[in-house]
């Protein structure tokens, strides 16, 4: 298999952002989250969490379920989202509804996500 690597990540109801927001990483070998406080840095790396571990340990901790990741005031009718844009142009997105309910889309094939989780 050919070395993959992520260029965006882009979240959607997600945590702390309600309107489509992505986050491109170009061709770093790694990464730093910096800004102010509300800016998002979180509810990016839950999103890579969600992505890799389908689970956030912070909600685990708090008592809280998987449908409490989704923004509190996004539209019950819409599903919020986490999506990967991978090298290979290939696009990975997890789901969640209204009732909790997590959802994988991804080209069919190789299990491309649970490859990269175990980089």
């Amino acid at each position: 298999m050919n070395e993959i690597s992520i260029k965006e990540i882009t979240l959607e109801g997600f945590r702390g952002i309600y309107n489509k927001n992505t986050l491109e990483f170009g061709n770093c070998r790694g990464i730093i989250f910096y800004g102010d406080n509300g800016t998002g840095k979180t509810s990016f790396s839950e999103g890579a969490e969600l992505l890799f571990y389908n689970d956030i340990e912070k909600l685990k901790k708090e008592g809280c379920s998987i449908k409490d990741a989704r923004h509190l005031r996004f539209p019950t009718s819409n599903k919020a989202s986490v999506s990967v844009k991978l090298s290979d142009d290939s696009l990975i997105t997890k789901s969640i509804d209204s009732d909790g309910v997590v959802t994988i889309e991804q080209p069919p094939g190789d299990d491309i996500l649970g490859n990269l989780s175990k980089d």
